[in-house]
């Protein structure tokens, strides 16, 4: 697939990525529309393709390309030119924005992959960068504010707690030798639970999840049942589970027992594996969207039941060495190995 999914920009069309520009997807028809509107500023950069976008409520549109960050009026059809109007904004013009958040503020919030993190303030009329000696916050890739207003970041290096009276980030990451540190660096994405715990989804780590209180992290893996350590999002549904959209197919978390469910093609997916920013939830609906190499997945997880039955367990083969071992009801030759009658009817099995 050449597309690449964003959001849902109404109840039938979703807004794509093509190997150049963008285009809209009827999902009732399939049929693509070129999206006819560009910039009449770094048109290199919008063409780059799409990677995140922010839609808000007075019909304007933050988007992310790899080549910069754009503002679309939905009403007029037209590109705002915000160097025009703050001078900073062309530190934007060779970023790769991979989150885009408004703060209740009023600030933008850019996660830029090799930038940094990015805040706009749009009263000073300034955009500040935020980087440091240790690389933590190099490269930045998904932005967080918690319910109690704390703006968090992860990064390529970690995590990062905004402390607005330093104007600055405490980092969290992994510690050598302290398995209650981040299990690996790399935060993908990130949501906040009712009990205000920060789950953090990792390349290669699995799911870490953060006690705000303590500062220790508690870890899944696959080894807990999670279908891949690498997690690009996590999406909550209705009934409080965890929808973790990863390489290799879709898991299912249950934080109130821990359980894990996956999901791959050979459960009714399309999709035998899924890239890193092909994932959305509909704006206008409850549906998710999971794109791969196939085409694109959605479906609306609320419709979903989760089966809890415990299949009966049947054996219906024994073999040792990797050959079978034969029935004889005859009498048994002491070098030779067998049963008295099927595996499936054996009660008690006795080895040497």
């Amino acid at each position: 697939m050449t597309q690449s999914l964003l959001n849902c920009l109404s109840n039938y069309w979703l807004w794509i990525r093509q190997k150049k520009g963008s285009a809209l997807l009827d999902i009732n028809t399939g049929k693509t529309t070129p999206f006819p509107y560009k910039p009449a500023y770094n048109l290199e950069g919008w063409e780059s393709g799409i990677i995140c976008f922010l839609e808000e409520e007075n019909n304007k549109l933050w988007v992310g390309t790899d080549g910069g960050l754009f503002l679309f009026d939905k009403m007029t059809h037209r590109f705002i030119n915000l160097e025009n109007q703050i001078k900073d904004f062309e530190k934007f013009r060779k970023t790769s924005p991979r989150k885009i958040y408004r703060d209740k503020q009023g600030n933008l919030w850019v996660a830029a992959w090799g930038s940094g993190i990015l805040k706009v303030d749009f009263e000073k009329k300034s955009v500040k960068q935020y980087l440091n000696v240790n690389y933590h916050l190099s490269s930045g890739r998904s932005i967080l504010q918690a319910n109690n207003g704390q703006i968090w970041v992860g990064t390529k290096g970690g995590i990062g707690k905004y402390m607005p009276e330093a104007d600055s980030f405490k980092i969290y990451k992994n510690e050598f030798n302290n398995p209650q540190s981040m299990s690996e660096n790399t935060a993908f994405c990130m949501y906040e639970d009712k009990e205000e715990n920060i789950w953090v989804g990792t390349y290669g780590g699995g799911l870490n999840k953060l006690d705000v209180k303590t500062g220790k992290f508690s870890h899944y893996t696959k080894e807990n049942g999670l279908i891949d350590n690498n997690i690009c999002a996590i999406l909550p549904d209705s009934n409080n589970r965890m929808w973790m959209y990863t390489f290799s197919g879709i898991s299912v978390f249950n934080p109130s027992n821990g359980t894990f469910q996956n999901f791959t093609n050979k459960n009714g997916l399309l999709n035998k594996g899924f890239n890193a920013f092909l994932y959305g939830k509909g704006r206008y609906s409850d549906r998710f969207f999971f794109g791969g190499n196939e085409g694109i997945d959605f479906f609306n997880p609320n419709n979903i039941q989760l089966s809890t039955h415990d299949p009966r367990v049947y054996i219906t083969d024994f073999k040792l060495f990797n050959k079978n071992v034969p029935i004889s009801r005859e009498e048994k030759d002491a070098k030779v190995f067998s049963l008295s009658e099927d595996i499936s009817f054996t009660k008690h099995l006795t080895l040497t």
